[in-house]
């Protein structure tokens, strides 16, 4: 049986746990307040910690192994809508704490660290918090309409974020030239056409963005891939793949992982394998 003890207030002022093998006696924890009804002390076997308060009822500061050399304080300050604006642990370290949205006043919307450090908050008109920013990662929160979180994730500094294009290179069927189109002008790109094999009939681009390849159905004649340097515009190889007798013949894929490329040819039901290595045929499927 655990034993309470309470003061003329009714307040908890003790409990003693059942005696053990360990603690015959049990053990007693107590408490003292202030005439507000704050927690003023509490007091273990292990020692006890005190608690100060400001006149609001705040409280400004608790101190652990109190009364003894290895009391150890941490204090807290307060803004005027009583949110906690600042600690300091018993190091002297400052952690600052950030309150800016109007509409939620008491969320937090920021925190620094002793290290100068930030971390940000931002929140949805439900008052839900939607993202988190520290300086290495960021994280989003997605709720139902219930308000329960359904989905998170999670970008890191080191996350690698697909370049987002601005260029669309458009082949000319029957020609032997592609296009540079500018997507945020939809025009075509300054200089001249890039010139490649005849008749491109497919484009595919490598995840990077630097490089594109450009399958040529050479109407008739010997199909071939043209290598394209996107930063320049400019051809810097050519991949003999060999014989596609109609037009729109040849169709472009690349591996996950970029080292190789599949060109597909209908008319003659293959699969020639290129390494984007070496840039040469390694196999035929």
């Amino acid at each position: 049986t655990t034993i309470y003890t309470y003061n003329a207030a009714g307040e908890l002022t003790s409990t003693t746990t059942p005696p053990t093998y360990a603690s015959p006696s049990g053990i007693t924890t107590s408490y003292t307040y202030d005439p507000d009804g704050n927690i003023t002390s509490v007091t273990t076997p292990a020692g006890t910690t005190t608690y100060v308060y400001n006149a609001d009822g705040e409280r400004t500061s608790v101190t652990n192994g109190a009364g003894t050399s290895q009391a150890a304080t941490t204090s807290y300050s307060y803004d005027s809508l009583g949110n906690v604006s600042q600690t300091t642990n018993p190091q002297g370290d400052i952690t600052t704490y950030g309150y800016q949205n109007p509409a939620y006043p008491s969320l937090q919307t920021s925190v620094t660290d002793p290290l100068d450090r930030t971390t940000s908050y931002t929140y949805n008109s439900n008052g839900e918090m939607a993202n988190k920013a520290t300086p290495i990662s960021q994280q989003s929160f997605f709720y139902n309409p219930a308000g329960q979180l359904v989905q998170s994730s999670t970008m890191s500094s080191s996350t690698s974020v697909p370049k987002i294009p601005t260029e669309l290179l458009v082949g000319d069927m029957g020609g032997s030239q592609v296009t540079p189109v500018n997507l945020q002008s939809s025009s075509p790109t300054p200089g001249p056409p890039i010139q490649v094999g005849q008749d491109p009939v497919d484009i595919i681009v490598s995840s990077d963005g630097r490089t594109a390849y450009v399958a040529n159905n050479g109407q008739g004649g010997g199909s071939t891939v043209s290598i394209v340097n996107t930063q320049t515009n400019q051809v810097t190889g050519t991949i003999d793949i060999g014989t596609s007798t109609a037009p729109g013949g040849l169709a472009l894929a690349l591996s996950p992982n970029g080292e190789n490329l599949y060109v597909g040819d209908t008319h003659n039901a293959t699969v020639s394998v290129v390494s984007t290595t070496t840039d040469t045929v390694v196999a035929t499927i």
